[in-house]
Parts: C-alpha cells; sequence; structure tokens
C-alpha cells in the first residue's frame, strides 16, 4: 500500500502556530511515533482533532478514546476559521459544489418503444 503523504504539520510546529491562541490550561496529547496529527473541518466550522497513521489509513479514534479537543484562551473551541488564520491545515469533510446558469446538453434521447 501507498504511504499517504502528509500535509498537516508536527505536533510542535502546531502548537507554535496556535501559541497566545489556544489556552494555556489546555493539555496537548502526545504524538506517538508514526502518527501524524490531523484537524477535521466540518461544514458548521467546528473541528476535531484525531491521530491518522499514514501506512494502515487507520484513525486513532477508530480504536481509542477521541482526543481531547483544543479550547481558545476565551474558553470557546477551536475551529476551521481559527485555524486557517493561524496556517495550520485541516482536512475538510465536504466536496466542492459549482451551481451554475447553463443548462447541461443531454446525450441521450428517448427511444420509442414499438
Amino acid at each position: 500500500m501507498d504511504r499517504l503523504k502528509r500535509d498537516s504539520l508536527p505536533l510542535e510546529d502546531v502548537k507554535a502556530r496556535l501559541h497566545g491562541v489556544v489556552s494555556n490550561e489546555y493539555v496537548w496529547p502526545e504524538e506517538p511515533a508514526g502518527w501524524w496529527l490531523e484537524f477535521i473541518a466540518y461544514p458548521d466550522g467546528g473541528v476535531i482533532m484525531d491521530l491518522l497513521h499514514p501506512v494502515s489509513a487507520n484513525w486513532w479514534s477508530d480504536d481509542n478514546d477521541f482526543l481531547p479537543q483544543p479550547f481558545c484562551t476565551d474558553g470557546r473551541e477551536i475551529n476551521a476559521s481559527i485555524l486557517a488564520k493561524a496556517v495550520v491545515p485541516f482536512m475538510g469533510t465536504f466536496g466542492v459544489a459549482e451551481v451554475g446558469q447553463k443548462q447541461s446538453e443531454h446525450h441521450l434521447s428517448v427511444v420509442a418503444k414499438s
């Protein structure tokens, strides 16, 4: 199986970029060897943090408890906007859709039944 390409940052880089945003009371989890820290954003802007194994493509939360989620200095949960401002990459759970006014041309035609 091909290894996944890492688009995330190591935990130490994430902590540095979110320094001053994430509360000092928040205790970051350990990043076990061989696992990558990932943030997953939902359409409502909410974010969860999980660990991804790049070889098996398994999530830490599949077999373990969910990681404690980071929270801001004002007590709010971290969200996709905060990650984007801090240039911390995250995955989305939603696709990209485009709405247009142009009608599509049909490539099928009705066949009369005899």
